[in-house]
């Protein structure tokens, strides 16, 4: 029996029905708080096994200031299938705090009756991380005292109050203090005043 039958045999078709991976990723890592004190870029990473890559989005950067912010990308194939991506927690505060001096807690004392120095510190975006108060001493011969003060804040960590307490040694000091914030900005060159111990 004779085949009469047409076969055709359709060669190329290539099928793709599995959508790209795409991953993003910053391209420098925020301090120990985890917050950056300038821009930050986003890149992102996109590959495909079968098709190929198409679109992979170009790197992001952000320049706002603001904590919890986002970055999406989309991925598409060379069949159309596509992908999304989001990196989130991105937190930016590129301002530096800002301190007072209580000058209450300035002026004349005694060592006998020594009390701390006092102030205030506040920062808008990513809270107080520290106040430094240095003593600088009027004579020479003498080297100044760096002091870590201690803090009292809110809740929040944007506002706070500082006590550091100044040497023993009787003399004329000028007080500094400098405040840090937790993206690693710092205050400069903050507050001073005149403290005389007798």
């Amino acid at each position: 029996m004779a085949d009469n039958n047409v076969y055709t045999v359709v060669a190329g078709v290539n099928i793709d029905m599995t959508p790209p991976t795409i991953t993003a990723a910053p391209t420098t890592t925020p301090n120990a708080n985890g917050w950056y004190s300038g821009p930050v870029t986003v890149a992102f990473t996109c590959s495909d096994a079968l098709s190929g890559v198409a679109q992979c989005p170009p790197p992001v950067t952000l320049t706002s200031e603001g904590a919890g912010q986002a970055v999406s990308g989309t991925a598409v194939d060379k069949a159309g299938n596509a992908a999304t991506t989001t990196l989130d927690g991105i937190n930016i505060d590129t301002k530096p705090p800002a301190t007072t001096i209580d000058p209450t807690s300035v002026g004349v004392e005694t060592p006998a009756a020594s009390t701390p120095v006092r102030g205030t510190a506040f920062d808008s975006l990513s809270g107080l991380d520290s106040v430094v108060v240095r003593f600088v001493p009027g004579n020479p011969l003498q080297a100044p005292t760096t002091v870590v003060a201690a803090l009292s804040c809110y809740p929040s960590g944007r506002s706070c109050t500082w006590s550091a307490y100044p040497p023993w040694q009787p003399g004329t000091y000028t007080v500094q203090a400098r405040a840090v914030d937790k993206a690693g900005n710092p205050e400069y060159p903050g507050p001073s005043a005149s403290l005389t111990i007798i």
